[in-house]
Order: C-alpha cells, then sequence, then structure tokens
C-alpha cells in the first residue's frame, strides 16, 4: 500500500468501530488482510480478528495504525475510544436460559 500525500489523504472516519475503520481503510488503500497484516506487523489472524471484532489491537499496534494512516492524535483517540476492549462475552449472543 502506498501511502497517501497529506493533500490526498483518504476519508477515513476514525469515529466508527475499528472493524468498520479497517473494513474501510481496506477498501480505501486497495489492500488485502494479509497486507495490511505485514504493514501493521502482526498476523493476517489478528487483522481477521480485529476485523471481526473478536479482539482489538494493543496499544503499540494502535500507534502503529494511527501512523500508517496518518491520523491526528484526536482521530486517534477517538478510534480508540470506540473500540474499547473486548471481551467473547462481549462479541458472543448471551446464552438463552
Amino acid at each position: 500500500m502506498t501511502e497517501p500525500a497529506s493533500s490526498e489523504r483518504a476519508p477515513l472516519d476514525p469515529t466508527l468501530g475499528l472493524s468498520d475503520f479497517l473494513a474501510g481503510a481496506q477498501v480505501l488503500n486497495n489492500v488485502s488482510q494479509a497486507e495490511l497484516a505485514e504493514q501493521i506487523g502482526v498476523s493476517q489472524q489478528s487483522v481477521s480478528r480485529w476485523l471481526n471484532g473478536r479482539s482489538s489491537p494493543s496499544a503499540h499496534r494502535m500507534r502503529v495504525l494511527t501512523d500508517l494512516f496518518q491520523l491526528t492524535d484526536e482521530e486517534a483517540t477517538q478510534l480508540a475510544l470506540n473500540n474499547g476492549p473486548r471481551t467473547v462475552h462481549q462479541v458472543a449472543p448471551a446464552p438463552q436460559d
């Protein structure tokens, strides 16, 4: 993925949840999960889990993501706040009694 020049910055919306943000970033930048994972320094499975909402990136990986997509500090904070820590219990439906 070539990084857009600052004047060509893709209109990514950090007010979305992380999975929607990453999905949009993939489309706008025409990259696969594998390519995105390589650029972030994680496995493709990690990116898949982030896209499916099954896990969240570490603080370090969030910084790598915000740098990669040229987010401002305010946008990065908003993305992190909207992501929040998730657990399997929050993602999976509650058992029926």
